[in-house]
């Protein structure tokens, strides 16, 4: 199953270019998103093209996830909504991804009826 690592490229994408569009207003915020953005985009690219044995990929974006959850309270921005917000939906999206991806490939390696392609 491959779509959740797809997912999270396009995903990667919007954290990249999301300050611009909601544009935040605030410099940490915008750097945060920016470098997760660049990290989720290339471990979904790798994760996409991976074998499906690969689950530590998954448990990555999970990090990347419980991360993006709570950084605009670690690094302090918080009070500008559109990137919590943003940040915190996105982080969400990242967990409930990682989740479908490590099962999936439970399953694999269970000897489950899926493949673990797309």
């Amino acid at each position: 199953m491959k779509w959740p690592s797809w997912t999270s490229v396009v995903l990667g994408i919007w954290l990249f270019i999301s300050p611009w569009v909601l544009q935040y207003g605030d410099r940490m915020a915008d750097l945060n998103s920016f470098v997760l953005g660049i990290l989720v985009f290339i471990l979904g690219i790798w994760s996409a093209t991976a074998s499906a044995e690969l689950a530590g990929l998954a448990w990555a974006n999970g990090v990347f996830g419980v991360w993006l959850i709570v950084s605009p309270w670690v690094l302090r921005f918080s009070a500008v909504t559109r990137a919590m917000g943003n940040d915190v939906i996105i982080g969400i999206a990242l967990l409930i991804l990682a989740a479908i991806r490590i099962s999936s490939t439970r399953m694999v390696a269970a000897g489950g009826t899926r493949t673990g392609r797309a």
